[in-house]
């Protein structure tokens, strides 16, 4: 479980802030343009559009979030060594993206969530990073 000190969510926040800042008065442009469309059939899509993309963002953001909260209290997982030559390339150097994208569909279990063993390998990496 991680520490919930309210100096380092305080500390986390700040950094999301910092490293990835909210575009609120985007969203709020972009939700009164949307808003104020005529109401018809196209425009019902266009604001359910505008609905997700605020809905992506905020998750994006909340994992990020996240993220930096594992790596504050978690650093030893940052550590971990490549397990072969293979794995220590492509951290070096990354993965063809269109790989990655061409492989999507042969992965076994990607839309799980919840898992027992934090240890379990997925995507590249574990579950729990």
């Amino acid at each position: 479980m991680l520490p919930l000190d309210h100096q380092l969510l305080e500390k986390m926040e700040e950094q999301l802030r910092l490293n990835c800042p909210s575009p609120e008065s985007d969203l709020i442009g972009l939700g009164l343009i949307a808003a104020n469309l005529p109401d018809d059939e196209k425009t019902a899509s266009i604001r359910r559009l505008v609905l997700d993309i605020d809905d992506l963002l905020a998750q994006a953001r909340w994992h990020l979030g996240h993220a930096l909260l594992i790596m504050e209290t978690q650093p030893y997982i940052l550590e971990e060594k490549p397990a072969s030559d293979i794995d220590g390339l492509i951290q070096k150097s990354g993965f063809p993206t269109s790989a990655l994208l061409l492989l999507r569909g042969y992965v076994k279990d990607v839309d799980r969530v919840f898992y027992s063993d934090l240890s379990t390998h997925r995507l590249g990496g574990t579950v729990a990073g």
